[in-house]
């Protein structure tokens, strides 16, 4: 609430807008609390929107409540809010389109498009009855299973205008991050909003299994929005940053590096890039150059530069996550999938040659996690099955467009609660990215929840060096990968906002 009192004024104005939960003023905000909010953004000029759940509750007996159906509530908040005569300048409803009729989720209710566009029509309505001149939006997912969301998305603006009449007022996009094909995906999204007429924005946030403090929330959210609108070029016309998790803990003060505030004001400041990227080589040893460099372009000294590189010659890689072993499971195994539950269809190609799940830095609990005893514990299946073959410690599938593969290790006791680190070794193609899901999934007689790696080659890391007086800096390569991109990541600083550049190179 200390936004709110007079001494934060110039953190509200670096905002165009502040949002509210239905949850949270359903739950947890009393009257004095909502008052002092509102006062203070209209103070500010800052308007206040409200996230809000639209449809009503499902049948028990036809599906699951989840996300989206609330929608009864959320006008009985509005009426509050409008009792209190807090003004509400727009509504973003939360994923209709997505939880309602995409979601393949167990107990997803799958409505039909028209059937959901019908109970959201009523439900703005009754809305609009409360707050006549307000506007009502669209939050929808980008989750990593959805195979087409480009085409998701042109139909749920294409079927809200010809439902209402009108085109969405805006479309915002939360991103599942672990999909390897984000920035790519929501360039898509983008273009098809553009084509409307629709503004088009992205829900940013630091959110991760391993983010374990306020500072790394922070920088992972600048990294995002710095890969998707200065590397990825895209062009969103409402940049949010916005939390559900714990993570950070502090809103102010805006000076603070862990603080929320100083993020909008860092977004805001020294915008970089990484130019004049290039490989020499002499007497026998290649170096890496390029230039940091600011939005006017002059050099930017001090910065730390974490160089790398990534195979495209189908050479492994190995990725690593963390997390914690759910309350709920005593066993655990490892599914592989293509094509199929997330990984999406392609020409796939790939090797996986090490399968690794460790506690507390135990030993290897996966059973032939090597493939030293070929396809012992590795059975295999679909309709129709793509190729699966193991040889030389690894196992190898080939699948086209057309066919799934699923393999489902044998299952291991895992121990509630303790630390985890899940390793895979692979490698593939280029058109084998996205194409295959290494999952440990954790399991009881009623839960399940699963951890999963997308194929997709990692960054080989090959140091660090710091940009010179003109903002020039160099490093030393390596050897071993024949073909590679180049990845020059700028972490950045307190007034500095941290970009990333990946260069195909010729030495």
């Amino acid at each position: 609430m200390a936004l709110f009192e007079p001494e934060a004024a110039d953190v509200l104005g670096l905002m165009t807008g502040f949002k509210i939960h239905g949850w949270m003023i359903k739950h947890y905000l009393t009257d004095d609390e909502l008052l002092t909010i509102d006062r203070a953004l209209r103070a500010a000029g800052v308007p206040l929107l409200i996230e809000a759940e639209p449809l009503n509750p499902p049948d028990p007996n036809e599906c699951q409540h989840s996300e989206s159906f609330e929608g009864p509530y959320e006008i009985e908040s509005l009426q509050r809010l409008a009792n209190l005569d807090v003004h509400v300048a727009a509504i973003a409803i939360e994923q209709p389109h997505t939880y309602a009729v995409l979601s393949d989720l167990p107990g997803s209710c799958q409505y039909s498009l028209e059937r959901t566009l019908d109970e959201l029509k009523v439900w703005i309505t009754d809305a609009k009855a409360i707050y006549p001149d307000v506007i009502v939006g669209s939050i929808e997912g980008l989750w990593v299973q959805f195979e087409d969301p480009g085409r998701d998305y042109a139909t749920w603006l294409d079927g809200f205008e010809q439902a209402t009449g009108e085109p969405l007022p805006f479309i915002h996009v939360d991103v599942d991050w672990t999909r390897p094909d984000w920035v790519d995906v929501l360039r898509d999204i983008e273009a098809e909003a553009d084509a409307r007429g629709v503004p088009f924005g992205v829900l940013y946030n630091g959110t991760l299994s391993n983010v374990l403090d306020s500072g790394e929330w922070l920088q992972l959210t600048a990294e995002r929005i710095a890969e998707y609108e200065t590397v990825g070029g895209g062009t969103p016309q409402h940049v949010n940053v916005q939390s559900w998790v714990e993570l950070p803990d502090q809103i102010l003060p805006d000076g603070d590096t862990e603080a929320f505030a100083h993020l909008l004001s860092r977004y805001r400041g020294t915008q970089t890039d990484v130019v004049d990227t290039s490989v020499t080589t002499a007497e026998g040893s290649s170096v890496l150059s390029g230039v940091i460099v600011d939005q006017n372009g002059a050099g930017v000294p001090g910065q730390t530069v974490t160089i790398g590189i990534v195979p495209t010659d189908g050479s492994p890689t190995t990725t690593t996550h963390t997390g914690i072993v759910p309350e709920f499971a005593s066993e655990a195994l490892v599914l592989v999938r293509a094509h199929v539950e997330g990984p999406k269809p392609g020409e796939t190609d790939i090797q996986i040659l090490d399968v690794t799940f460790v506690e507390e830095g135990g030993p290897n609990l996966v059973p032939n996690g090597d493939f030293s005893s070929g396809s012992t514990s590795w059975p295999s299946y679909g309709e129709p099955v793509g190729e699966v073959s193991f040889g030389g410690g690894q196992m190898n599938i080939e699948a086209s467009p057309e066919e799934i593969v699923y393999v489902d290790g044998d299952r291991f006791g895992v121990t509630p609660g303790s630390e985890y680190e899940f390793t895979v070794t692979m490698g593939g193609t280029d058109a084998s990215i996205g194409t295959v899901g290494i999952s440990i999934a954790f399991i009881s007689s009623t839960e399940e929840a699963r951890d999963t790696i997308l194929f997709a080659p990692s960054t080989i890391g090959l140091g660090t060096a710091e940009s010179g007086p003109d903002g020039t800096f160099e490093l030393p390569l390596g050897e071993g990968v024949e073909s590679f991109d180049v990845v020059v990541h700028v972490s950045g600083d307190a007034v500095t906002w941290p970009v990333t550049r990946r260069t195909s190179i010729s030495e």
